[in-house]
């Protein structure tokens, strides 16, 4: 199966997957951000669920975008990528421009704001995977790696929960 014809197939399977990306796309060129991304793999070996990756993907650019938009237009990209790595583990690495930020980022708790990682790192953990995330001074970096397990294997780890 080529490139082209994983994409597709990859969109039909997981349609919040083409939603997502075409909102944030727009979002994105709304807001003079350079928005790439890279898909490597086939829809079937998504471990997650459909609303799961809605929940990941929609934070992990609403955080993104967010971040860029207080940069110099010149300054912003989003880099996301999507892929089975070489362990056999689903990945999401998703990497934004950042100057200045400080370390230890605090949340904004009002009602709209401040849920969004911890909402991917819940949904990570539930399906059995890790998130890990860092900064340098001009890029912010996440990176989620969830295993891919068999039906059996599936079934047997949700009934011990």
């Amino acid at each position: 199966m080529c490139i082209r014809d994983s994409l597709f197939s990859f969109q039909h399977r997981k349609p919040g997957y083409r939603l997502i990306t075409k909102q944030y796309s727009n979002l994105a060129k709304e807001n003079s951000i350079v928005f790439s991304t890279s898909l490597n793999l086939e829809a079937v070996r998504i471990p997650i669920e459909d609303y799961d990756l809605c929940i990941i993907l929609g934070n992990l650019l609403d955080n993104c975008i967010n971040a860029c938009k207080k940069l110099a237009v010149s300054d912003r990209w989003i880099k996301l990528s999507i892929y089975i790595d070489a362990y056999d583990k689903f990945r999401i690495d998703c990497c934004n421009s950042t100057k200045n930020l400080p370390k230890k980022i605090k949340p904004d708790t009002s009602l709209e704001h401040g849920f969004g990682t911890t909402n991917v790192d819940q949904t990570v953990k539930k399906n059995r995977g890790m998130m890990i995330s860092d900064m340098t001074d001009d890029e912010y970096t996440t990176i989620i790696s969830i295993p891919i397990l068999d039906l059996k294997q599936k079934s047997n780890s949700q009934k011990k929960c």
